[in-house]
């Protein structure tokens, strides 16, 4: 056959051998692309060889005419790509994680690695503005451009010298779920204070409904049905709450100075952020009307805790 259509390539990829699991999932991809390369007419093989640190793949190909070059790197890419982006990822994650916050425990390092992968994948994420897809197929094309020029590819470090934008995506996932976790943290911590509060307090009514209008408006009724106004804070709530107080805080201040013994919330809506946050401050205490025609109190019988 002319040497210019057939011939072979062979490349060597090499990769840490610190983790086995690591390794198995890069093998398996190796072995879907061997396949792959089958199908297509190209007669593939690897071999593996750990040498010191490092476990290296001795990828074997035979193409049948030179154009296959493109195919088979494009194969070789998309394997690397998918091993990175369903595997290595994990670990790069935890990496910056590691480096950035060093002070932080296990169990926060899991909530902030959990959050970053799941803004990871969001499609429609800010700095990435990617999904995995999107994601794969831009290192898949980096590494397919590399081996048309190269034989040797160390995977740790091309990701490190050569996929300088994705590790800087990365970075600033990292720094979005940290911000995210503590904000998170905060507002559970505060929802503790609250919760501790009324638990302090004594009750100044025995019941209060409080009726969700839509649009982040509520009104709030006494037993009878009577309007109750919002009131004046206390010097205890003031201390607790911002000064400067939208209507959904002025309800919420409002609860913590009656600090009703019951608490009916009359919402078609109870996903709505004030509306968690009263949930979770009046455990216990609340009940919600799903139901009711209008919200109308009168159809509201509250039941005692068992």
């Amino acid at each position: 056959m002319d040497k210019e259509r057939s011939g072979t390539l062979d490349y060597s990829i090499s990769i840490s051998r610190r983790d086995p699991i690591q390794l198995a999932f890069l093998r398996d991809r190796f072995g879907n692309m061997i396949m792959k390369l089958k199908k297509i007419g190209v007669n593939a093989s690897f071999v593996e060889e750990p040498t010191g640190e490092l476990h290296f793949f001795q990828i074997h190909t035979q193409r049948k005419r030179r154009l296959q070059d493109k195919e088979i790197h494009r194969e070789m890419g998309d394997a690397i790509a998918s091993f990175l982006c369903d595997f290595a990822e994990t670990d790069l994650i935890r990496g910056i994680i590691q480096k950035e916050h060093t002070n932080i425990t296990l169990e926060e390092m899991d909530q902030i690695e959990f959050r970053a992968q799941q803004l990871l994948e969001r499609n429609s994420w800010s700095y990435l503005r990617t999904g995995y897809h999107v994601r794969k197929e831009r290192i898949s094309k980096q590494i397919a451009m590399y081996l048309d020029s190269n034989r040797v590819l160390s995977i740790d470090g091309f990701v490190r010298f050569r996929l300088k934008a994705y590790r800087k995506s990365l970075v600033r996932c990292v720094k979005d779920a940290y911000e995210e976790y503590q904000l998170d943290k905060e507002y559970r911590d505060f929802i503790e204070l609250l919760r501790y509060f009324v638990s302090v307090q004594n009750p100044k009514v025995e019941l209060i409904h409080v009726v969700h209008k839509g649009s982040k408006q509520f009104q709030l009724l006494k037993e009878d049905g009577a309007p109750y106004q919002l009131r004046e804070l206390d010097g205890a709530v003031q201390e607790l709450m911002d000064q400067s107080l939208s209507h959904e805080d002025l309800v919420v201040s409002s609860l913590l100075s009656i600090a009703p013994e019951k608490l009916v919330v009359h919402t078609k809506q109870q996903e709505e952020n004030v509306i968690r946050t009263l949930l979770q401050i009046f455990e216990g205490r609340v009940v919600v009307c799903h139901d009711c025609q209008h919200c109308h109190v009168k159809s509201i019988s509250v039941q005692e805790d068992a």
